[in-house]
């Protein structure tokens, strides 16, 4: 299933399946290209928990707030009620850390473990290309892999790429391990240096982890996302979602720490892992837990697959004095 907020991230599944399939032979492509102007200015002290910033503190937390919403897709989706002003029609950084795995799962560069004859006349071989946007507008790619080692590197530059009616400019580098033998990717890394929608600006690294896989995957974010249309820059540093395949479900925990502008920082786990079916968008069961300034705290408890609530202990005594709630996911 693909809610149109999820169309940009599987966008670069995409992009790199259509490598895997055309170009080739020649050298070209960019590089992450120019310092970024983006920088966070926002609070960074523990934030001060209360009833009143609870939802908005949690909500960025959990789905990446204006970060992954606006990244995904620039305009809040029809019907979003929640009252959270600086988040609008987001998923979960877990669906960012999917769509990034499928896209590794989706590499396939043309080359081959070199046997003893190769070995040493073996150096590189390079995938370049363009492909053109479904709505305008085109993103060309190069990507280069070490024979002998496996370990790969590559850029996409795009120019007004239209895909789902999103549209992206900008350039992201690639890198990582594939496993010579059957070309699955084992670790794969994107820098962003200011990838924009219409409205935001995205910056910073997302880094997967398949090694273990299967079951085990995990993703770290280091990102920072600038609003245009408020200025306001979130930040989310050393963020992991790790992930476990269960039979027919995923059990993930999060950790880490996220920055809003106007609050501050919450330190972020998981003590109770949320699980989501392999077919489902949300997790059923789950609890993560943002704690800030004096042991203050808050908890959102996934209710079942359609609801969730939020918890809040201002007063750090780990009593949760408020509940607010229920929520529907849909509204993320």
């Amino acid at each position: 299933m693909k809610k149109p907020i999820s169309v940009l991230l599987l966008v670069f599944s995409s992009l790199i399946l259509a490598c895997s399939s055309g170009g080739g032979g020649s050298n070209g492509g960019g590089d992450g290209g120019g310092g970024s102007t983006i920088q966070y200015t926002g609070l960074t002290t523990p934030a001060v928990i209360t009833d009143a910033n609870a939802e908005a503190i949690t909500q960025g937390a959990f789905s990446g707030g204006t970060a992954a919403s606006e990244f995904a897709l620039a305009s809040a989706s029809e019907g979003n009620t929640s009252t959270n002003p600086s988040f609008s029609s987001g998923q979960s950084l877990y669906s960012l850390s999917k769509a990034f795995s499928e896209s590794a799962s989706n590499i396939i560069i043309n080359t081959k473990a070199p046997n003893a004859s190769e070995r040493f006349v073996l150096a590189t071989s390079t995938e370049s290309g363009t492909i053109n946007g479904d709505c305008g507008g085109s993103a060309t790619y190069n990507f280069t892999v070490d024979d002998q080692t496996g370990d790969f590197t590559g850029t996409f530059v795009f120019a007004n790429y239209c895909d789902a009616g999103t549209t992206i400019n900008g350039s992201t580098d690639v890198s990582g391990t594939m496993n010579l033998v059957d070309q699955t990717i084992t670790t794969i890394d994107y820098t962003f240096n200011e990838i924009q929608t219409s409205d935001i600006v995205l910056q910073g690294t997302v880094g997967i982890d398949d090694s273990g896989y299967p079951p085990n995957s995990s993703t770290t974010f280091n990102m920072l996302a600038k609003n245009t249309s408020t200025s306001k820059v979130y930040k989310y540093d050393n963020y992991v979602l790790s992930s476990t395949e269960v039979d027919t479900s995923i059990a993930f925990v999060m950790t880490g720490t996220y920055y809003d502008p106007d609050y501050g920082s919450v330190t972020v786990s998981t003590p109770i892992n949320f699980i989501v079916g392999i077919d489902d968008e949300w997790p059923t069961s789950g609890e993560m837990l943002c704690v800030g300034a004096n042991g203050g705290q808050t908890k959102l408890t996934a209710l079942d697959i359609t609801t969730y609530n939020i918890s809040v202990d201002s007063n750090g005594d780990s009593t949760f004095e408020t509940v607010l709630g229920p929520y529907n996911w849909s509204d993320l």
